[in-house]
């Protein structure tokens, strides 16, 4: 597919479609899992304040790798960071089955929130640029709305699982494994043209800050929130 040109039709649609089950498999998994092993460290006796700075590491990795998705997309194009963001979490979850090394856990914790951040930011430019221009808007929306829901169906599913039963991990692990899986029939997804210009890491987040402040605040502010402290 040529980069100027628009996605063939039957392209699009398979696009959508996979970037749509990927996503709601992978994220319903990760928002699974981060209440599954935050009630598995009270059970071993930890303390409140381990457990809480246990979950602000996996958001410190959403946080953490948003400078740097462009330059790692560019680097081995959206179609393959993608799949890798897909490929983390399994490996995050195998090790959560492996080992109960506590430091181990806060490093596996850490690289599922950035496979998450990693995911968030491809699939949504994805979308847009999968969707038809005219009805661009009510599929950006509706995969935001997706991806709203998965904040609440994930704890739903532990819930309705128990988070004391031993399969409550292979839950996660087959959901997460599904994703990985679905994503290897992503199609074809070069870069634009403009993006070999934009500026990169840091620097790139430096611009679009001052380019769109209430913006980036915003985006900023809405990540962050999930880390706080209550």
């Amino acid at each position: 597919m040529h980069p100027h040109s628009a996605p063939p039709p039957a392209t699009a649609r398979l696009g959508l479609a996979v970037v749509f089950a990927t996503t709601f498999l992978e994220l319903v998994g990760v928002f699974m899992l981060s209440p599954l092993l935050l009630l598995q460290l009270k059970a071993q006796g930890h303390s409140t304040a381990l457990a809480g700075l246990f979950a602000a590491a996996g958001w410190a990795g959403v946080l953490g790798v948003m400078p740097w998705v462009a330059r790692l997309s560019r680097r081995w194009g959206r179609r393959r960071t993608l799949q890798l963001a897909a490929a983390l979490p399994v490996v995050a979850v195998a090790g959560f089955m492996a080992t109960p090394s506590l430091g181990l856990w806060f490093a596996l914790n850490t690289v599922a929130g950035m496979a998450a951040g990693l995911r968030w930011v491809l699939a949504e430019a994805a979308v847009a640029e999968w969707a038809p221009p005219a009805q661009r808007g009510l599929w950006v929306g509706a995969f935001e709305t997706m991806v709203g829901a998965t904040f609440v169906l994930g704890p739903a599913l532990l819930a309705a699982v128990g988070a004391d039963d031993a399969s409550a991990l292979t839950v996660v692990l087959a959901l997460t494994g599904a994703a990985a899986l679905g994503s290897a029939a992503l199609p074809q997804w070069p870069n634009r043209p403009e993006d070999d210009h934009a500026p990169l890491g840091l620097r790139g987040l430096w611009a679009a800050l001052r380019a769109h402040p209430v913006v980036m605040v915003a985006v900023w502010l809405a990540l962050a929130e999930p880390a706080l402290p209550a």
